[in-house]
């Protein structure tokens, strides 16, 4: 094995360990949070709060990697390269950008809130406008970060942007752990999110140093200034119409009384968590070789690690699908159902969760397929497939929550992240460049052969009890439904190898 193969594969199980701890850290957070303050007022307004920096943060974090890679890709191929300037334009841009915003929303914080949730009581209101402030302030920084990462990435240094999440979930958990001893204030949580990315921010540029040197003489460039930001606009818009799915349930949500914004968020987190196990990671390592064999016209190479891509996330991510689906019950109640966190909590949860689940897949497929779309430049794209999804998830939403109460807006984020593949799909069929082949439809259907065999062992083992304690009852069951699942992919996989071997 080569000395740069076995970098590559030493990278992959480092980032690989880093994504399961930082989704670790994610679920301990949200379990932790349960734990202390069930679903109520509290929860309400930290959720709501929490979904305009989340509808910011995505939007600025994520435009700034997925623009900056391929443009500084491209720039270091071209003869007159000048990697310094590009970096000094990019951060006068991004960071003037999360300034502004940050300053906007501390000052509008009070309009803002009502816009989201008016249905919510003037308590909940009142509350989320303060934390809503507070989470405000952390903008520049992790913009910062995310530019930082954005560099590391582009020169295809993987360890230390998945590590980011990991760090920013401990300062969280930490200071939810010393909650109790501070009153209870769920502000206590806020102001340990926004350290968290205060603590990154030094942390970031010290990892980034050997890539490049700060200078005053560095030019800014008004060409790259003015390519940053026609690019970012569209990418922004599309990355935040995406939020607004969750600003849309919370909206919707607040009209069904104290609890339904945090029933709905604890169910939407986790089916984010699980969805974004593998597609983020598939995603992650992608993204560089794709947008370099894209810029070098190298097709052949960009259809092979779509196809690997995409057949890895279906595979990986069916069974937690079917979990989410039809052992909602029993998962949310394992994962949530202590301390404040109520049977009556679960039952509403597990309902959501069971709708939320319905677009698991094809929410991870669309992380995947974007990143076709930005490797390729084609922004406006992307900015076209989140107004329709949008428009399409209100709608079902509204229909749907007349009928089926709060999960029907969990079922309209579903119809609107299938309405959002399906343009994707069939505008890539429509590219002059063919990279999207038919073999993850082979993927597709083993997947949900092993599914269908999952879901048939999930009714047919009994329940366990393990030493009279139902938790690891439910972990001995999911494991004997897992083992099946890839049995039946094995043996799937197997079959194929033989008939090709026969074939030759």
């Amino acid at each position: 094995m080569s000395s740069e193969r076995r970098r590559i594969v030493w990278q992959i199980a480092i980032v690989a360990c880093l994504t399961l701890l930082g989704k670790a850290g994610a679920f301990a957070r949200d379990v932790l949070l349960s734990l202390l303050f069930g679903a109520g007022m509290e929860t309400d307004a930290y959720f709501i709060a929490n979904a305009i920096p989340g509808f910011v943060f995505a939007g600025v974090f994520s435009t700034i990697g997925l623009v900056f890679l391929p443009i500084y890709s491209r720039a270091q191929t071209s003869p007159d390269d000048d990697g310094l300037s590009f970096i000094k334009t990019a951060t006068i841009i991004y960071l003037g950008l999360a300034l502004i915003i940050s300053i906007l929303t501390i000052v509008f914080a009070g309009v803002l809130v009502p816009l989201i949730a008016g249905s919510a009581s003037q308590e909940v209101q009142t509350l989320a406008i303060s934390l809503t402030r507070v989470f405000a302030v952390g903008f520049v920084f992790s913009g910062w970060v995310g530019l930082q990462n954005a560099i590391l990435q582009a020169h295809k240094a993987f360890v230390w942007p998945m590590a980011v999440p990991v760090f920013n979930h401990m300062v969280v958990i930490i200071g939810l752990l010393v909650t109790p001893f501070f009153g209870g204030e769920i502000y206590i949580v806020t102001y340990s999110a926004v350290l968290g990315w205060m603590l990154l921010s030094p942390i970031a540029r010290w990892f980034s140093r050997r890539y490049y040197q700060w200078s005053a003489k560095a030019r800014f460039s008004k060409d790259t200034a003015r390519q940053l930001v026609f690019l970012s606009i569209p990418v922004f818009l599309s990355i935040s119409l995406d939020q607004i799915n969750t600003i849309i349930d919370l909206t919707l949500g607040s009209g069904f009384g104290e609890g339904a914004v945090s029933h709905l968020t604890y169910a939407s987190r986790l089916v984010i968590l699980l969805s974004g196990l593998f597609s983020i990671l598939i995603s992650y390592f992608i993204f560089p070789y794709l947008a370099d064999s894209l810029a070098k016209q190298d097709f052949a190479q960009s259809q092979k690690l779509l196809t690997r891509g995409l057949g890895g996330m279906i595979i990986l991510t069916m069974p937690l699908a079917i979990f989410c689906a039809f052992h909602s019950e029993a998962l949310i109640s394992f994962v949530f159902q202590r301390g404040a966190f109520s049977i009556q909590d679960t039952e509403v949860t597990a309902r959501v969760l069971r709708y939320y689940a319905i677009g698991m897949l094809f929410a991870s497929a669309r992380e995947v397929f974007n990143r076709v779309f930005l490797a390729s430049q084609r922004v406006k794209s992307i900015l076209a497939f989140g107004v329709i999804a949008a428009g399409v998830n209100v709608l079902t939403s509204l229909y749907f929550m007349n009928r089926i109460g709060l999960a029907g807006i969990a079922l309209g984020t579903a119809c609107g992240a299938i309405v959002y593949v399906s343009l994707q799909i069939f505008t890539m069929l429509r590219m002059s460049h063919h990279i999207l082949s038919w073999w993850p439809l082979a993927y597709l259907g083993l997947s949900l052969v092993a599914g269908y065999a999952m879901v048939q062992a999930l009714n047919f083992y009994p329940e366990i009890k393990v030493l009279g304690t139902e938790g690891l009852g439910f972990l001995l069951n999911s494991l004997l439904a897992l083992g099946t699942y890839f049995a039946v992919i094995l043996a799937g996989v197997g079959l194929v190898i033989r008939f090709f071997l026969r074939k030759a």
